[in-house]
Protein backbone atom coordinates (compact mmCIF):
# COMPACT_ATOMS: atom_id res chain seq x y z
CA UNK A 1 0.00 0.00 0.00
CA UNK A 2 0.85 3.77 -0.66
CA UNK A 3 0.64 6.10 2.39
CA UNK A 4 -3.17 7.47 0.71
CA UNK A 5 -4.19 3.49 0.30
CA UNK A 6 -2.77 3.36 4.06
CA UNK A 7 -4.96 5.58 5.80
CA UNK A 8 -8.57 4.24 3.79
CA UNK A 9 -7.80 0.97 5.21
CA UNK A 10 -7.02 2.73 8.46
CA UNK A 11 -10.34 4.55 8.15
CA UNK A 12 -12.24 1.22 7.40
CA UNK A 13 -10.32 -0.48 10.15
CA UNK A 14 -10.24 2.15 13.24
CA UNK A 15 -9.50 -0.16 15.58
CA UNK A 16 -5.80 -0.24 13.72
CA UNK A 17 -5.99 3.16 14.86
CA UNK A 18 -6.60 2.14 18.51
CA UNK A 19 -3.65 0.06 18.26
CA UNK A 20 -1.52 2.82 16.73
CA UNK A 21 -2.40 5.60 19.67
CA UNK A 22 -1.64 3.07 22.24
CA UNK A 23 1.65 2.03 20.94
CA UNK A 24 2.19 6.21 21.19
CA UNK A 25 1.18 5.63 25.32
CA UNK A 26 -2.31 7.08 24.71
CA UNK A 27 -4.97 5.99 27.52
CA UNK A 28 -8.62 5.80 27.30
CA UNK A 29 -9.10 5.00 23.97
CA UNK A 30 -12.64 5.16 22.16
CA UNK A 31 -13.67 4.61 19.09
CA UNK A 32 -16.75 7.00 18.15
CA UNK A 33 -17.95 5.13 14.87
CA UNK A 34 -18.07 6.81 11.74
CA UNK A 35 -16.28 9.93 13.64
CA UNK A 36 -13.15 9.06 15.55
CA UNK A 37 -10.95 7.35 17.94
CA UNK A 38 -9.95 9.77 20.64
CA UNK A 39 -7.54 8.76 23.57
CA UNK A 40 -5.89 10.98 26.54
CA UNK A 41 -1.99 12.10 25.81
CA UNK A 42 0.78 10.09 27.72
CA UNK A 43 1.49 12.35 30.25
CA UNK A 44 -2.77 13.89 30.67
CA UNK A 45 -5.72 12.87 31.53
CA UNK A 46 -8.54 14.15 29.39
CA UNK A 47 -10.00 11.61 27.65
CA UNK A 48 -10.88 13.57 24.38
CA UNK A 49 -7.21 15.07 24.00
CA UNK A 50 -5.68 13.34 20.91
CA UNK A 51 -8.39 12.47 18.06
CA UNK A 52 -8.05 10.96 14.59
CA UNK A 53 -10.86 11.84 12.65
CA UNK A 54 -12.42 9.04 10.43
CA UNK A 55 -12.16 10.80 6.97
CA UNK A 56 -10.23 10.00 4.19
CA UNK A 57 -7.43 12.38 5.49
CA UNK A 58 -7.29 11.16 9.19
CA UNK A 59 -6.86 14.55 9.48
CA UNK A 60 -6.26 14.81 13.37
CA UNK A 61 -5.78 17.21 16.73
CA UNK A 62 -3.74 17.29 19.77
CA UNK A 63 -5.73 19.58 22.14
CA UNK A 64 -3.68 22.01 24.65
CA UNK A 65 -0.79 21.25 21.88
CA UNK A 66 0.20 24.55 20.32
CA UNK A 67 3.40 23.12 18.63
CA UNK A 68 1.63 20.53 16.80
CA UNK A 69 -0.33 23.54 14.98
CA UNK A 70 3.19 24.54 13.14
CA UNK A 71 2.38 21.42 10.78
CA UNK A 72 1.35 22.38 7.75
CA UNK A 73 -0.80 19.38 7.55
CA UNK A 74 -2.10 17.55 10.46
CA UNK A 75 -3.23 13.96 9.87
CA UNK A 76 -2.29 10.53 11.34
CA UNK A 77 1.35 10.69 10.24
CA UNK A 78 2.33 13.78 11.77
CA UNK A 79 0.30 12.69 14.68
CA UNK A 80 3.23 10.10 14.97
CA UNK A 81 6.02 12.43 13.74
CA UNK A 82 5.25 15.25 16.30
CA UNK A 83 4.67 12.36 19.24
CA UNK A 84 7.68 10.18 18.90
CA UNK A 85 9.71 13.12 17.63
CA UNK A 86 10.81 11.24 14.18
CA UNK A 87 10.44 12.12 10.48
CA UNK A 88 7.70 11.25 8.28
CA UNK A 89 9.27 8.04 6.68
CA UNK A 90 9.73 6.62 10.32
CA UNK A 91 6.12 7.47 11.40
CA UNK A 92 5.05 5.41 8.28
CA UNK A 93 7.33 2.67 9.42
CA UNK A 94 5.61 2.94 13.06
CA UNK A 95 2.26 2.76 11.60
CA UNK A 96 3.01 -0.53 9.23
CA UNK A 97 4.98 -2.62 11.91
CA UNK A 98 1.83 -1.76 14.27
CA UNK A 99 -0.53 -2.47 11.97
CA UNK A 100 1.51 -5.26 10.14
CA UNK A 101 1.24 -3.52 7.04
CA UNK A 102 3.38 -3.50 4.06
CA UNK A 103 4.55 0.16 2.64
CA UNK A 104 5.15 0.49 -0.96
CA UNK A 105 7.50 3.52 -1.20
CA UNK A 106 8.15 2.60 -5.27
CA UNK A 107 6.51 5.44 -6.17
CA UNK A 108 7.23 8.08 -8.61
CA UNK A 109 6.83 11.69 -6.79
CA UNK A 110 5.92 14.57 -9.11
CA UNK A 111 7.28 17.75 -8.26
CA UNK A 112 6.23 21.11 -8.65
CA UNK A 113 7.46 24.45 -9.15
CA UNK A 114 7.69 26.73 -5.60
CA UNK A 115 5.12 28.98 -7.55
CA UNK A 116 2.37 26.16 -7.75
CA UNK A 117 2.93 25.02 -4.28
CA UNK A 118 2.53 28.82 -2.90
CA UNK A 119 -0.89 28.84 -4.99
CA UNK A 120 -1.45 25.59 -4.49
CA UNK A 121 -1.31 26.68 -0.35
CA UNK A 122 -2.96 30.45 -1.09
CA UNK A 123 -5.65 28.49 -2.44
CA UNK A 124 -6.32 25.90 0.74
CA UNK A 125 -6.29 29.37 3.13
CA UNK A 126 -8.79 31.14 0.89
CA UNK A 127 -11.23 27.75 0.50
CA UNK A 128 -10.85 27.13 4.62
CA UNK A 129 -11.89 30.90 5.34
CA UNK A 130 -14.56 30.41 2.65
CA UNK A 131 -16.04 27.27 4.21
CA UNK A 132 -15.58 28.90 7.22
CA UNK A 133 -17.66 31.79 6.42
CA UNK A 134 -20.08 29.80 4.37
CA UNK A 135 -20.87 27.53 7.59
CA UNK A 136 -21.46 30.76 9.83
CA UNK A 137 -24.19 32.26 7.52
CA UNK A 138 -25.70 28.16 7.24
CA UNK A 139 -25.22 26.98 10.28
CA UNK A 140 -27.99 25.19 11.83
CA UNK A 141 -29.52 26.89 15.28
CA UNK A 142 -32.18 25.17 17.39
CA UNK A 143 -35.05 27.33 18.60
CA UNK A 144 -34.45 28.58 21.97
CA UNK A 145 -37.43 26.53 23.40
CA UNK A 146 -34.91 23.78 22.91
CA UNK A 147 -33.47 24.61 26.46
CA UNK A 148 -36.84 23.81 28.28
CA UNK A 149 -35.73 20.49 27.87
CA UNK A 150 -33.20 20.99 30.77
CA UNK A 151 -33.75 21.70 34.18
CA UNK A 152 -32.85 25.09 34.97
CA UNK A 153 -31.61 25.60 38.47
CA UNK A 154 -28.93 26.75 39.85
CA UNK A 155 -26.78 24.28 39.65
CA UNK A 156 -24.00 23.51 43.38
CA UNK A 157 -20.90 22.07 40.89
CA UNK A 158 -20.69 25.56 38.83
CA UNK A 159 -21.43 27.45 42.36
CA UNK A 160 -18.37 26.08 43.91
CA UNK A 161 -16.48 26.79 41.25
CA UNK A 162 -17.72 30.39 41.71
CA UNK A 163 -20.23 31.04 39.35
CA UNK A 164 -23.06 32.13 41.05
CA UNK A 165 -26.92 32.12 40.26
CA UNK A 166 -27.50 35.58 38.32
CA UNK A 167 -24.29 34.09 36.56
CA UNK A 168 -26.08 30.88 35.61
CA UNK A 169 -29.43 32.87 35.44
CA UNK A 170 -27.76 34.87 32.42
CA UNK A 171 -25.76 32.15 30.75
CA UNK A 172 -28.81 29.71 31.73
CA UNK A 173 -26.85 26.95 33.15
CA UNK A 174 -29.37 23.59 33.62
CA UNK A 175 -29.44 20.00 34.17
CA UNK A 176 -29.50 16.98 31.88
CA UNK A 177 -30.96 14.69 34.51
CA UNK A 178 -31.00 12.18 31.62
CA UNK A 179 -27.14 12.37 30.83
CA UNK A 180 -26.45 13.78 34.45
CA UNK A 181 -24.57 16.87 33.12
CA UNK A 182 -24.54 20.53 33.82
CA UNK A 183 -25.30 21.97 30.23
CA UNK A 184 -25.38 25.47 28.74
CA UNK A 185 -26.15 26.88 25.15
CA UNK A 186 -23.11 28.00 23.11
CA UNK A 187 -24.89 30.66 21.02
CA UNK A 188 -23.29 32.71 17.68
CA UNK A 189 -23.09 36.37 17.23
CA UNK A 190 -26.82 36.87 17.37
CA UNK A 191 -27.47 35.21 20.30
CA UNK A 192 -29.29 31.81 18.55
CA UNK A 193 -28.16 28.91 20.11
CA UNK A 194 -25.97 26.41 18.05
CA UNK A 195 -26.00 23.45 19.88
CA UNK A 196 -25.38 23.03 24.41
CA UNK A 197 -22.14 22.25 26.26
CA UNK A 198 -22.45 19.59 28.69
CA UNK A 199 -19.96 18.56 32.00
CA UNK A 200 -19.94 15.47 34.00
CA UNK A 201 -21.12 15.42 37.01
CA UNK A 202 -19.90 12.10 37.65
CA UNK A 203 -16.65 12.09 39.91
CA UNK A 204 -15.22 9.25 38.55
CA UNK A 205 -15.54 10.12 35.01
CA UNK A 206 -11.25 9.94 34.40
CA UNK A 207 -11.34 6.55 35.55
CA UNK A 208 -14.81 5.56 33.35
CA UNK A 209 -13.23 7.07 29.88
CA UNK A 210 -16.05 9.77 30.05
CA UNK A 211 -15.93 12.61 28.58
CA UNK A 212 -15.59 15.96 31.11
CA UNK A 213 -17.03 18.19 28.63
CA UNK A 214 -19.17 17.85 25.69
CA UNK A 215 -21.23 19.46 22.74
CA UNK A 216 -24.35 17.53 21.88
CA UNK A 217 -24.59 19.07 18.84
CA UNK A 218 -21.50 19.18 16.40
CA UNK A 219 -20.45 22.93 15.32
CA UNK A 220 -17.25 24.56 14.77
CA UNK A 221 -15.92 25.91 17.92
CA UNK A 222 -13.29 28.21 15.89
CA UNK A 223 -16.09 30.04 14.13
CA UNK A 224 -17.10 31.68 17.58
CA UNK A 225 -16.38 33.63 20.89
CA UNK A 226 -18.08 32.10 24.01
CA UNK A 227 -19.89 35.47 26.00
CA UNK A 228 -19.79 37.60 22.69
CA UNK A 229 -23.77 37.74 22.85
CA UNK A 230 -23.83 37.70 26.25
CA UNK A 231 -21.21 40.31 26.79
CA UNK A 232 -21.56 42.01 23.69
CA UNK A 233 -22.71 46.02 25.19
CA UNK A 234 -20.16 45.73 28.07
CA UNK A 235 -17.47 44.95 25.78
CA UNK A 236 -18.05 47.83 23.83
CA UNK A 237 -17.74 50.35 26.35
CA UNK A 238 -14.55 48.73 28.15
CA UNK A 239 -11.28 49.61 26.93
CA UNK A 240 -9.96 46.23 26.72
CA UNK A 241 -11.54 42.41 26.10
CA UNK A 242 -9.88 39.82 28.59
CA UNK A 243 -9.95 36.47 26.13
CA UNK A 244 -9.28 32.96 28.49
CA UNK A 245 -10.08 29.27 27.50
CA UNK A 246 -12.76 28.06 28.53
CA UNK A 247 -16.58 29.31 28.83
CA UNK A 248 -16.07 28.78 32.70
CA UNK A 249 -13.51 31.16 32.43
CA UNK A 250 -16.30 34.00 31.25
CA UNK A 251 -18.58 32.94 33.82
CA UNK A 252 -15.99 33.21 36.31
CA UNK A 253 -15.88 36.70 35.98
CA UNK A 254 -19.08 37.55 35.49
CA UNK A 255 -19.64 36.86 39.18
CA UNK A 256 -16.83 38.87 39.72
CA UNK A 257 -18.61 41.39 37.85
CA UNK A 258 -15.90 41.83 34.97
CA UNK A 259 -18.18 41.22 31.62
CA UNK A 260 -15.27 42.55 29.25
CA UNK A 261 -14.64 38.67 28.72
CA UNK A 262 -14.48 35.94 26.03
CA UNK A 263 -13.78 32.64 25.65
CA UNK A 264 -11.70 30.76 23.05
CA UNK A 265 -13.03 27.10 24.07
CA UNK A 266 -9.34 25.96 23.06
CA UNK A 267 -5.80 27.66 23.55
CA UNK A 268 -5.42 28.31 19.86
CA UNK A 269 -6.58 31.31 18.65
CA UNK A 270 -7.88 30.77 15.05
CA UNK A 271 -7.86 33.15 12.09
CA UNK A 272 -11.93 33.67 12.46
CA UNK A 273 -11.92 35.09 16.06
CA UNK A 274 -8.78 36.96 15.78
CA UNK A 275 -10.54 38.72 12.91
CA UNK A 276 -14.22 38.45 15.08
CA UNK A 277 -11.42 40.13 18.09
CA UNK A 278 -10.02 42.73 15.84
CA UNK A 279 -13.02 44.04 15.21
CA UNK A 280 -14.08 45.26 18.31
CA UNK A 281 -11.53 47.79 18.57
CA UNK A 282 -10.23 47.33 21.37
CA UNK A 283 -7.08 46.07 23.50
CA UNK A 284 -6.24 42.26 24.00
CA UNK A 285 -5.79 40.65 27.54
CA UNK A 286 -4.75 36.54 26.69
CA UNK A 287 -5.36 34.44 30.36
CA UNK A 288 -4.48 31.10 29.36
CA UNK A 289 -4.31 28.87 31.93
CA UNK A 290 -1.15 27.51 33.86
CA UNK A 291 1.11 25.59 31.84
CA UNK A 292 0.69 27.24 28.54
CA UNK A 293 4.52 28.05 28.30
CA UNK A 294 5.47 31.16 27.90
CA UNK A 295 6.42 30.47 24.06
CA UNK A 296 3.31 29.66 23.43
CA UNK A 297 1.50 32.52 24.53
CA UNK A 298 3.80 34.35 22.43
CA UNK A 299 2.50 32.69 19.49
CA UNK A 300 -0.87 33.69 20.19
CA UNK A 301 0.07 37.62 21.06
CA UNK A 302 2.11 37.47 17.67
CA UNK A 303 -1.16 37.04 15.78
CA UNK A 304 -2.06 40.88 17.19
CA UNK A 305 1.12 42.29 16.35
CA UNK A 306 0.63 45.87 14.61
CA UNK A 307 -3.16 45.19 14.76
CA UNK A 308 -3.79 46.41 17.94
CA UNK A 309 -2.25 46.19 21.50
CA UNK A 310 -2.07 42.95 23.18
CA UNK A 311 -0.70 42.12 26.59
CA UNK A 312 -0.70 38.61 28.82
CA UNK A 313 -1.47 37.20 32.36
CA UNK A 314 1.59 35.02 33.34
CA UNK A 315 1.85 33.60 37.14
CA UNK A 316 5.44 34.23 37.67
CA UNK A 317 5.27 33.39 41.25
CA UNK A 318 3.26 29.94 41.17
CA UNK A 319 -0.67 31.94 42.24
CA UNK A 320 -1.95 29.01 40.35
CA UNK A 321 -1.63 25.15 40.17
CA UNK A 322 -1.25 23.08 36.93
CA UNK A 323 -4.19 23.99 34.90
CA UNK A 324 -5.96 25.85 36.74
CA UNK A 325 -7.29 29.16 35.08
CA UNK A 326 -6.34 32.40 36.09
CA UNK A 327 -10.42 32.82 37.33
CA UNK A 328 -10.16 29.63 39.28
CA UNK A 329 -8.93 31.13 42.59
CA UNK A 330 -11.53 33.44 42.60
CA UNK A 331 -11.34 37.26 42.89
CA UNK A 332 -8.81 38.46 44.86
CA UNK A 333 -6.10 36.07 43.20
CA UNK A 334 -7.19 36.93 39.44
CA UNK A 335 -7.41 40.92 40.32
CA UNK A 336 -3.79 39.84 41.70
CA UNK A 337 -2.56 38.18 38.48
CA UNK A 338 -4.18 41.39 36.31
CA UNK A 339 -2.80 44.11 38.37
CA UNK A 340 0.96 42.73 38.60
CA UNK A 341 1.41 39.63 36.35
CA UNK A 342 0.19 41.58 33.14
CA UNK A 343 2.46 42.25 30.47
CA UNK A 344 2.84 44.20 27.31
CA UNK A 345 3.77 41.90 24.66
CA UNK A 346 6.52 44.09 22.55
CA UNK A 347 7.31 41.23 19.95
CA UNK A 348 9.41 38.84 21.76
Amino acid sequence: MNKDEIKLYLRDNPEYIENVLESLGCHHIKIIPNKRVQSAREDGDNPTSVQVKLNDTLSSVIHTKNDFNKYEYKDIYTLVQYMKDCDFGEAIAHICKVCGIEYDKNIKKQTYSSSYQFLKQFKRSINKENILENYENEAETLDESFKYRFIRDTCKLFYDDGIYKDTQDKFWVSYDVLDNRVVFPIRNDDGKILTFKGRTCDKDWKIKGIAKYLSYYPYHAECYLFGLYENYFDILSANEIIVGEAEKFVMQLDSMGINNALGLSKKIISPYQLNKLLKLGKDVVLAFDKGVSLEDIYIECRKFKGLCNVYYIYDCDNLLKDKESPSDKGYEIFNKLYTEYKFKYKGE
